[in-house]
């Protein structure tokens, strides 16, 4: 027996891409959200511009409305499948981007068995 599953797909066709994540947030409630840690996951699997990898202005958006929606903490975790992840997310300049807006990054190939190892600025990401 196979179980129907059911769901909404949203698509927005703008050059704008921070008012395209805005307009696609709003027809959620983020609300939930607040108080929240929150993990993202992007796909940084090369530094090749947009469409190969995700657009900065994206990036910043989501990063934007989730802590405008009052999230406490957010995550982004990433590993590139294409070459030195670390690499990858300064070329894109998601580290500045970081920084700026006061989100964490934490580079996947450097987790170990440990724990998460440390971000961009040498810190325990969960602390």
């Amino acid at each position: 027996m196979t179980e129907s599953l059911d769901g909404t797909v949203f698509v927005i066709q703008t050059s704008d891409r921070k008012g395209g994540v805005k307009t696609l947030l709003d027809q959620f409630d983020l609300g939930e959200y607040s108080g929240s840690r929150v993990a993202l996951k992007a796909n940084y699997n090369s530094a090749d511009p947009f469409p190969a990898s995700t657009h900065i202005d994206t990036l910043e958006a989501l990063v934007g409305r989730l802590k405008g929606a009052g999230v406490t903490e957010l995550t982004l975790a990433e590993r590139s499948g294409m070459g030195d992840t670390r690499r990858v997310l300064e070329k894109a300049g998601v580290f500045d981007l970081s920084d700026r807006l006061g989100f964490k990054v934490v580079v996947l190939d450097e987790v170990g068995r440990e724990g998460l190892g440390q971000d961009q600025k040498g810190r325990d990401p969960l602390a």
